[in-house]
C-alpha cells in the first residue's frame, strides 16, 4: 500500500512540474494573443450592424412627414434616436453628428418649421458612409495583422495545440486517479447489496464523531429467516433493499444507516438524545409493518442507546442487548436502555 501511495505521488509531481513548464512555455504567446483579441474586441462593439436601423427609421420618419403624418413620423424617429444611443457616441464625432440631426429633425416636425429634408436625409447617409468605411477598414487591418500573426507563428501554433492536447491528457489522468480513489473508497465503506455502508465504514465514522449527545437505533427484521426459506433468497435480497430505501427515505441526510451482518442494520443519529431516537426508530417501525413489500408484510424490532461523546464496546453491547429484548418481549417494537 506505501509502495503505491509513493508511485501516485511521485506521479503527481511530475505531472506538476510538466505542467509548469508547459505553462512558462505559453507565457511568450499569451500576450500576443491578448493584444489581438482585444483589438478584435474594441471592432465589434462599434456594432455597425444596426446602423441601418438608424437609416431605415429615419428616411420612414421623413415618409411619415411628407404624408403630413408628423405623430408617426416623430414616432419612427424615436426608434432611430434609440439605436444610435446604444453606441457610447461621445467618443465618434460621426455617432454625435447623426444624433444632432435627428433631434433637428425632431424639433423641425414639432415645431412645424420647414427644413430641407433631402440634404438632412444626403448628410445622413454621408455619416453612416464614413463610419462604415472606417469599420472595414479596421476589420482589414485586423484581418491582415491574424494573417500575419499566423504565418509568423505557425509552427509555434502546432507546438500549443499539441502541448493544449498533452495538458488535457494529463488533467484526464489526474481526474482518472481521483475517481478511482472515491471507487475504491465507496467500495470499501458500502455494502454491495443494499447500497448501505459496511461495518468498517461505521467504525471509521465513530472515530469522527464530534462531542455531544448522540444515539444508535439497531433492528432486525422478525423471522428473516423463515422470509428466505418460504420466498427464496432473491425475495429475501429484495426486502433488505427496500428496507433500506424506506429507511433512507425517512431519516435526516445527514443519519446514516449501517449494515451490520445479514439482517441487521444501526442508525447513527448525531446530536438526538434518546427520547427523539426513540420516537424515531418508533415511527420506522411503523413504517415497516405498514409498507407492502410485494405482496409480503415483515416487522422489524428495534434498540435504542444514548451515547455521550464517544462510543465504546460496552455501547455497542447496550444497544444489542435493547435490540434482543425487543425480541424477547415478542418483537415488533421498540426498547431502549441506558
Amino acid at each position: 500500500m506505501k509502495n503505491k501511495t509513493s508511485k501516485l505521488y511521485f506521479i503527481t509531481l511530475i505531472l506538476t512540474v510538466l505542467t509548469i513548464c508547459i505553462l512558462n512555455f505559453l507565457y511568450t504567446y499569451e500576450q500576443n494573443i491578448k493584444k489581438n483579441i482585444y483589438k478584435q474586441i474594441s471592432i465589434l462593439k462599434n456594432r455597425i450592424i444596426f446602423l441601418n436601423k438608424v437609416q431605415y427609421f429615419y428616411d420612414r420618419a421623413i415618409l411619415e412627414y411628407n404624408k403630413h403624418n408628423n405623430k408617426k413620423a416623430i414616432f419612427n424617429l424615436k426608434i432611430s434616436k434609440s439605436f444610435i444611443l446604444t453606441y457610447n457616441i461621445q467618443k465618434n464625432k460621426n455617432f454625435k453628428n447623426i444624433l444632432k440631426l435627428i433631434i433637428k429633425t425632431e424639433q423641425n416636425i414639432k415645431n412645424n418649421n420647414k427644413f430641407n429634408f433631402l440634404n438632412y436625409q444626403k448628410n445622413l447617409f454621408i455619416y453612416i458612409s464614413k463610419i462604415d468605411d472606417n469599420f472595414y477598414m479596421k476589420t482589414q487591418e485586423l484581418t491582415q495583422s491574424f494573417e500575419n500573426f499566423i504565418y509568423k507563428n505557425k509552427y509555434n501554433i502546432i507546438i500549443i495545440q499539441i502541448l493544449i492536447i498533452i495538458i488535457s491528457i494529463l488533467i484526464i489522468i489526474v481526474l482518472l486517479f481521483y475517481k478511482l480513489k472515491t471507487i475504491f473508497k465507496n467500495n470499501a465503506y458500502s455494502d454491495h447489496l443494499t447500497k448501505s455502508f459496511n461495518r468498517r465504514c461505521f467504525f471509521e465514522k465513530i472515530k469522527k464523531l464530534p462531542k455531544g449527545t448522540h444515539s444508535l437505533i439497531m433492528f432486525d427484521i422478525d423471522y428473516f429467516k423463515k422470509i428466505n426459506d418460504t420466498y427464496g433468497h432473491d425475495i429475501g435480497d429484495y426486502i433488505l433493499k427496500e428496507i433500506v430505501n424506506l429507511i433512507k427515505n425517512n431519516i435526516r441526510k445527514n443519519d446514516l444507516i449501517f449494515r451490520w451482518g445479514g439482517e441487521e442494520f444501526i442508525i447513527l443519529l448525531e446530536n438526538v438524545s434518546k427520547n427523539k431516537a426513540f420516537e424515531i426508530a418508533e415511527n420506522l417501525r411503523k413504517l415497516i409493518q405498514s409498507h407492502n413489500f410485494n405482496g409480503i408484510k415483515i416487522t422489524a424490532s428495534f434498540g435504542v442507546k444514548e451515547i455521550k461523546n464517544k462510543i465504546s464496546a460496552n455501547d455497542l453491547k447496550t444497544l444489542d442487548n435493547a435490540l434482543y429484548l425487543s425480541k424477547q418481549k415478542g418483537r415488533n417494537q421498540v426498547n431502549v436502555l441506558d
